[in-house]
């Protein structure tokens, strides 16, 4: 920060300084210093774009919702094929309860990826936005989706929270026998999650005999 914060002094114009003052906060978990610092790079060149992607996950983390929605929106404008920006988008809009308007980003994001980690988390985060807007069937096919990529997810938490989702929508949709070992393969993944532990014991206890 020091030496970043010598670099905007001998030359205020020059942008790179700025930006990673502005990264260098938010190492330091200081998002307001930050984004004063993202928002100085947008005052000098207004098509610095790296900018406004950092001041919208900073204002994002502060729940800043609209702030954020604008800054990602930026960003789009000045390249609509953007797709880490859209997808971010799609989460924050899913966060502040837009959830026509998080489906929206994701499709628009998916229909520009190919097969990556990021397609697949995009895939899992617009199944659960459609779950949540009641669209069950269109859930269950993007998290089958997800769940049959799960292997470009490299974290083992992450990955059950995919396979939990498809197990959860299987459910749901009450579709029990292919549940149950979903569910299961989400214990072989991750012992401690809860939520799977509760449900699979409900559907035992469910079942002729218990």
């Amino acid at each position: 920060v020091a030496s970043f914060t010598t670099s905007c002094e001998l030359n205020g114009a020059f942008v790179p300084s700025r930006y990673n003052l502005g990264l260098s906060q938010v190492k330091l978990k200081n998002d307001t210093a930050a984004i004063a610092a993202f928002r100085k790079c947008i005052d000098i060149n207004p098509r610095y774009e790296k900018a406004y992607l950092e001041e919208a996950r900073a204002l994002s983390r502060r729940n800043d919702y609209s702030g954020a929605i604008s800054a990602y929106e930026s960003v789009i404008a000045l390249n609509n094929i953007n797709t880490t920006a859209i997808t971010e988008l799609g989460n924050v809009y899913k966060n502040a309860g837009r959830l026509a308007k998080a489906e929206e980003s994701f499709r628009k994001a998916l229909a520009m990826l190919s097969s990556s980690d990021e397609q697949t988390k995009t895939k899992y985060n617009l199944s659960t936005v459609l779950y949540d807007e009641g669209k069950t069937i269109d859930a269950e096919k993007y998290a089958k989706e997800a769940y049959d990529e799960k292997s470009y997810i490299k974290d083992t938490k992450n990955r059950a929270n995919i396979v939990y989702n498809y197990a959860m929508i299987l459910d749901k949709n009450g579709k029990i026998e292919l549940a149950i070992p979903k569910y299961q393969e989400v214990l072989d993944l991750n012992p401690d999650h809860s939520k799977t532990k509760i449900n699979l014991a409900v559907m035992y206890m469910n079942l002729e005999p218990p």
